[in-house]
């Protein structure tokens, strides 16, 4: 009788080992695509800091918007709306200026066609909003800033909003898309003025920058 209990016991815990050890590669694998990300936002916030990567503010249009109202006639709410983002573009221009973390050039939303077909001259704004075509954008990679929700991509690759932010300083990818944590992505202005926001944003930079040099070696800086 007692060698029967034995060897059922065994059995079971031949029986549990292989799912305990399913579990531990499952786990192992994750906190490995983890370290995997945090690692590619770190890089990412190297390269700004060192101008192997150029910041892009990319300034709204509402070109759709615009040509809704224009052909309803509404000519009040158009020009009141362009009046709104000229203004909106021109505190841009103005507290990205005292920005000094890394590189930043400004450009239109129109202009994104042309930015991702690999057009690096012509389209980047002069502190008139004009475009300049004696201004390059000089490096392969970028990143963009828009004024818009925050949204981050999920663990599926899609894309959701869980914070309900509705207007903010959105850090996104040269593919348009949201970079998320652990990069300081966003600043929100819901109660605060875009001439408040940068400088929490710049500092916010600051401190991810200096968290991540000590775990930046040297053969995954990007020159």
């Amino acid at each position: 009788m007692k060698y029967k209990i034995i060897t059922l016991l065994l059995l079971g815990v031949l029986a549990i080992c292989p799912s305990i050890d399913v579990s531990a590669q499952a786990s192992y694998q994750d906190r490995l695509e983890r370290d995997s990300i945090r690692q590619e936002k770190q890089l990412l916030i190297y390269n700004l800091k060192n101008e192997h990567t150029t910041l892009l503010v990319r300034l709204r249009g509402n070109s759709k918007s615009l040509a809704a109202y224009e052909s309803a006639g509404q000519t009040e709410i158009v020009k009141r709306m362009k009046y709104e983002l000229r203004k909106e573009h021109h505190n841009l221009i103005s507290a990205f200026s005292k920005f000094k973390f890394c590189k930043v050039l400004f450009f239109h939303s129109e202009d994104s066609k042309k930015l991702i077909a690999g057009e690096h001259q012509g389209i980047f704004l002069n502190a008139n909003l004009e475009k300049d075509p004696s201004i390059v954008l000089t490096t392969e990679d970028f990143a963009l800033i828009d004024v818009g929700p925050v949204r981050k991509p999920t663990e599926e690759g899609k894309i959701e909003s869980p914070t309900g932010i509705s207007r903010a300083l959105v850090v996104k990818d040269k593919e348009l898309k949201p970079i998320g944590d652990p990069f300081p992505y966003y600043e929100n202005l819901a109660f605060r003025s875009i001439e408040k926001a940068v400088p929490r944003l710049e500092n916010a930079f600051n401190k991810f920058y200096q968290r991540s040099m000590p775990r930046i070696t040297p053969d995954r800086k990007r020159y």
